[in-house]
């Protein structure tokens, strides 16, 4: 963003209209009377600013218009306003300063027949509230949280790392994205529930998470179809046998599933199941991408690449403890994950909805009740006005007191959110994306991206990486 702050430029009072543009005005009176003053560009018919997110990133799209318009605009999406906001304060107070007058609607519906209604992620109110407190994932857990068995996971991560080194003996692979996504979903297999899954459930999350990605990029809505609901059967009823499997031997394992068990639940099993299988859809896409970007940009600065592998290597020989604060011996190696999620989070955009029976008022101007809200944090951690050269990839700048001064979830730096409904396994995931990045660079020396410019995408609510090849090289 620019150092210099917009000049607000109310689309309503303008006196340049083009003839859709009065047009849509003319048919849109009423409603745009309603957040008269509140700045931004101004629509036209049929569309009204949609035209311009057409094939493009949302999170850009908002940024550009945040730096003519200033940090909190309007747009029109055919007839139905939506703010945007990129003014810190502001999205503090959607998020966390005027909590209760703000609730999620999109993506509840779109995925509100995947995830079910029974995940935090997407309730709402009364029922947030309780879906967190149950949250299996937030009660397993000890004075120091949810302790997994971390030799268990690298050993098989890194065993699938030198099966593919083995395999491709160095070639590239066509898209990245599933290999790492793969990855993930063993990780997060052993630690949700003790074991390693079949290739069959992956493909079934597969499927479930490409119709939620579907429904959500679609301009209009689309039904769930019978494959998504087939899909969403299998994976219920497959996580409601883990789950009796664990009943009858609940001592053993070291699991969300076994913790939960051996700590007691109200949940029953059904619940459980659903609570159990929401961990991947809350964790799957989101460590993906952070793993995914964290290897481009090491592969696009190879001296930071060298300086990493030798840091981490040894920890080859090393036992990680449960909650690999072992990590904490590798500075080099934390402050690129960092530097990573500044630059490329791998969650830029969220969405909330003002209250659906009074008015709120943000940044001075009154909303209508069930006002749509577009918050990202893309232009905040890229602001030429908090970081140092913004645009540049540079580990180094989180020496010393930055991370103190900008931790996880403040105004400039939320790749997992802000807020009491931040991310409630941003902590988890962000341990998963080191572990899956120290499995990765102790049994190879992967690449992703070489001579490759990066293309985003949308999917299931995160951005990640579009046609991006991958290849993983032997360690020497």
């Amino acid at each position: 963003m620019n150092d210099t702050a917009p000049t607000p430029v109310d689309a309503s009072s303008s006196s340049t209209r083009t003839l859709p543009q009065k047009a849509f005005q003319a048919l849109w009176r009423h409603r745009m009377k309603a957040y008269a003053g509140i700045p931004g560009p101004a629509p036209s018919l049929p569309l009204g600013n949609a035209q311009d997110f057409i094939g493009k990133l949302p999170w850009e799209v908002c940024s550009q218009f945040a730096e003519r318009y200033g940090g909190m605009l309007l747009v029109w999406f055919l007839g139905t306003p939506t703010l945007i906001v990129t003014d810190p304060e502001l999205i503090w107070r959607v998020l966390e300063g005027d909590f209760d007058s703000y609730y999620k609607a999109s993506p509840r519906k779109q995925f509100l027949p995947i995830i079910t209604d029974a995940s935090e992620f997407i309730a709402n109110g009364a029922r947030w509230k309780q879906k967190r407190e149950t949250d299996p994932a937030r009660n397993a857990t000890g004075p120091r949280g949810f302790e997994f068995d971390a030799h268990a996971v690298r050993e098989a991560l890194s065993q699938k790392v030198r099966a593919q080194v083995e395999a491709t003996r160095g070639e590239p692979l066509g898209d990245v994205v599933p290999v790492i996504a793969r990855l993930a979903f063993e990780a997060l297999s052993i630690q949700a529930v003790g074991r390693l899954l079949e290739d069959e459930l992956f493909d079934t999350f597969q499927t479930l998470v490409k119709v939620g990605t579907d429904r959500i990029n679609s301009p209009i809505p689309l039904p769930f179809t019978p494959a998504g609901a087939r899909a969403r059967g299998h994976w219920q009823a497959r996580f409601e046998r883990l789950v009796r499997e664990a009943r009858q031997s609940p001592g053993t394992g070291r699991s969300v599933l076994h913790a939960t068990l051996q700590v007691g639940t109200a949940l029953d099993d059904a619940t459980l199941a659903t609570q159990l299988g929401n961990i991947f859809f809350g964790g799957m896409t989101s460590i993906t991408s952070g793993v995914i970007h964290t290897l481009y940009l090491l592969t696009r600065h190879p001296d930071v690449r060298e300086r990493v592998l030798a840091e981490v290597r040894g920890l080859a020989t090393r036992e990680l403890d449960p909650m690999l604060e072992v990590l904490e011996s590798c500075p080099e190696f934390n402050r690129v994950v960092l530097e990573s999620l500044r630059v490329l989070p791998p969650v830029p955009i969220y969405s909330r909805c003002s209250s659906p029976d009074r008015q709120v008022t943000l940044g001075g101007h009154v909303l209508p009740p069930n006002t749509d809200l577009l918050l990202t944090c893309w232009p905040l951690h890229r602001s030429a006005r908090h970081w140092k050269d913004p645009e540049r990839f540079e580990p180094d700048r989180w020496k010393g007191n930055t991370l103190a001064e900008n931790p996880l979830g403040s105004g400039y730096f939320f790749p997992f959110g802000r807020g009491r409904r931040a991310c409630a396994g941003s902590a988890l995931g962000l341990l998963n994306i080191k572990l899956l990045l120290v499995s990765l660079l102790t049994a190879s020396r992967p690449e992703v991206g070489a001579h490759q410019e990066y293309k985003g995408e949308l999917f299931f609510g995160t951005m990640r990486p579009k046609g991006m090849s991958v290849r993983f090289l032997p360690v020497g």
